[in-house]
């Protein structure tokens, strides 16, 4: 896979994309694909594949969640929740507490990628302006969506 992974005509998403399926179909771990890249200085995606071992360790299992942790929510210092997670209603690719939300993202054609449900949760306490409120949930969840999706298509 490494090997693969190292391969001029491999691009970075393919990369990804062997990495977390091998780790999602438990052919692997990330541990050990981690220790395999220590043991080669020369890996022309080092540096990254060992960020990516970080999202697959965090429950990502597809590019489009790699992509959704790193394109999403980290650079808008959201919480990252936990990923596939189990709960009374199956398992989730992350499951976020404290804001009481469920994600789901269907990443497995990373040129097809789409939302199939989407839930927004908010306790704000006694609203001034419940319509406000809405609009601006509903934008920031609508601009995170087209931002992830956009990307994948680029």
């Amino acid at each position: 896979m490494l090997d693969c992974a190292d391969l001029g005509s491999t691009s970075t998403e393919e990369a990804i994309d062997l990495i977390a399926r091998a780790c999602s179909q438990r052919l692997t771990t990330p541990r050990a694909i981690g220790a395999a890249l220590a043991g080669r200085a020369r890996h022309r995606r080092r540096d990254e594949l060992a960020d990516v071992l970080t999202d697959v360790r965090a429950g990502a299992e597809s590019v489009l969640e790699v992509r959704f942790l790193r394109g999403v929510l980290r650079p808008h210092g959201l919480p990252v929740g936990v990923g596939q997670h189990g709960t009374a209603a199956g398992r989730h690719d992350g499951v976020f507490r404290g804001q009481r939300l469920i994600v789901e993202l269907d990443g497995r054609d990373p040129n097809q990628c789409k939302v199939t449900r989407a839930t927004i949760a908010i306790d704000v306490g006694k609203p001034i302006n419940p319509s406000g409120i809405e609009q601006q949930a509903l934008g920031c969840l609508a601009e995170a969506i087209s931002l992830e999706i956009g990307r994948a298509h680029v």
